[in-house]
């Protein structure tokens, strides 16, 4: 019998008895415990798929060494003991087995702004500064306008910031029953729908709370709006057209799903737009 065939079977077997345990027989591998060698952690790291390998970290690599005690090892930090995860100024310093931190989790790294507080069950990351609304909602709008809030859930602080400023200077709203970012002159539409000003200047997109949350300045762009988005005053046809040239040669058009040139692009000095076709679509390009 195939030695992958002998290990599957007695995976099956072994899952009679524990089923979240993994499977001790392999075609090829590491049959090692896990250890120190000098600075070095070793360890047999599994993958039910293609089998086990030993992998090893440097633990001195970011200012840890190796440590282990009856049958823990971890990576750590030898002069920072503890009893477990706790805030370490903006950081989540958590404890290991050994009673030493092995890592820090920054909270600012994805998300400026946060720091550690002490939550419900662990230490976590968010705005201890500000309050969850006590109705036990999870998203709310803050006094400034523009601050949208998310993760309260069990929490009295919120996880997350979202500004809605950075986005078309929208606002925070609530509409629908539904806390989200929107163009401040809160423009009423059907949600996903995309449309365009009267003048054909602004382009809209509507998102989930009824109300415009995309706006594109056309306009300010040399272009015009057609079906909800920006494009040049050049149509096209996008089922029969990915690019082609001007008729001197000197630019290729972008063809966009809204039937407009969505790019204009002059060929360099020295190079002429030319075009092909493949399969019945024209494509173009500066050569």
């Amino acid at each position: 019998m195939p030695p992958r065939m002998n290990c599957l079977l007695a995976a099956l077997a072994f899952g009679a008895f524990a089923a979240t345990a993994v499977p001790a027989c392999f075609e090829s591998g590491c049959h090692i415990t896990a250890h120190c060698e000098g600075d070095e952690l070793h360890e047999c790291v599994v993958d039910n798929d293609t089998g086990s390998w030993e992998s090893k970290t440097n633990c001195a690599a970011n200012g840890r060494v190796c440590r282990q005690a009856g049958g823990a090892v971890a990576c750590v930090f030898p002069d920072q003991p503890c009893a477990e995860d706790a805030c370490a100024g903006d950081r989540i310093a958590h404890c290991s087995v050994l009673g030493l931190v092995d890592s820090y989790l920054d909270c600012t790294a994805d998300e400026p702004g946060r720091t550690c507080f002490a939550g419900a069950m662990v230490p976590t990351c968010g705005y201890p500064a500000i309050a969850c609304p006590t109705s036990g909602t999870d998203a709310f709008c803050a006094p400034d306008g523009v601050s949208l809030y998310r993760g309260c859930g069990s929490e009295v602080h919120p996880l997350h910031r979202e500004d809605c400023s950075t986005y078309d200077a929208n606002v925070c709203t609530t509409a629908n029953g539904i806390v989200g970012c929107a163009n401040p002159a809160l423009i009423p539409c059907a949600t996903n729908e995309s449309f365009c000003s009267a003048d054909l200047t602004l382009a809209y997109g509507c998102g989930t709370l009824g109300l415009v949350s995309r706006t594109d300045d056309c306009a300010a762009r040399g272009q015009i709006c057609k079906g909800g988005w920006c494009g040049f005053d050049v149509p096209c046809d996008l089922a029969s057209t990915d690019s082609w040239c001007s008729s001197d040669g000197s630019t290729l058009y972008l063809c966009g799903g809204n039937g407009l040139a969505s790019g204009v692009v002059t060929c360099d000095a020295g190079k002429q737009c030319t075009e092909r076709t493949i399969d019945g679509r024209t494509y173009a390009d500066c050569r």
